[in-house]
């Protein structure tokens, strides 16, 4: 087991993103992460970014299986109890679990290039602003696949519910990314209740 203590300080430090850091990030390695069954915790002291306070557990559990002779790498993915607070008291809380499985590359380990992801779970939280509180529920809904060779997520579905609305109403707003059929490119489209458009990711 290993336990590590990055310590940014009170005072804050610049990093090279250009970010101010404050506060510790302490990570708890129960074994070599690449070992199947070994857990990586990392949880938050007093740690801001910019003057928003980060909360909660960041949890990475090794399941990998293996399927003669086959080592299919797996990963599973949980925020806990996630929260940042603004300096106004504005917040967003969430949790979320996912499986990061490996679908391709893993019979040559070393080239990185020709591997290949797929992304599977759901995610829940709230945003509160200061007159209203919005809960939200989100479903990858068709499993996300993303190669090491592109920036963006080449394929796949995250279905997205607004559960409550502003005025206390219960009718939920659903949307719905896709993002596409494999291409390697930073189109998607974004469907809002029934309506859809063509979007240029970041």
């Amino acid at each position: 087991p290993v336990h590590v203590v990055v310590d940014f300080g009170t005072t804050g430090c610049t990093g090279p993103d250009g970010h101010v850091r404050r506060g510790k990030m302490i990570m708890d390695y129960t074994n070599r992460l690449v070992l199947p069954g070994a857990i990586a915790t990392t949880n938050f002291e007093d740690f801001y970014v910019d003057n928003n306070k980060v909360e909660g557990l960041h949890r990475i559990t090794n399941i990998t299986s293996i399927v003669n002779p086959v080592v299919i790498p797996t990963y599973r993915v949980q925020v806990l109890n996630g929260k940042i607070t603004k300096p106004n008291g504005n917040y967003t809380e969430w949790n979320s679990n996912r499986t990061i499985t490996q679908i391709e590359g893993m019979i040559t380990p070393d080239l990185p290039r020709d591997d290949v992801f797929r992304i599977e779970g759901s995610a829940n939280g709230q945003v509160r602003t200061s007159t209203i509180a919005v809960r939200w529920e989100s479903t990858i809904t068709e499993p996300l696949i993303r190669r090491v060779t592109c920036r963006w997520i080449v394929k796949g579905r995250v279905r997205t519910i607004r559960a409550n609305l502003p005025n206390g109403g219960n009718s939920p707003w659903v949307g719905v990314l896709d993002f596409g059929t494999g291409n390697c490119d930073n189109q998607a489209t974004l469907t809002l209740n029934g309506v859809t458009r063509q979007i240029t990711l970041p």
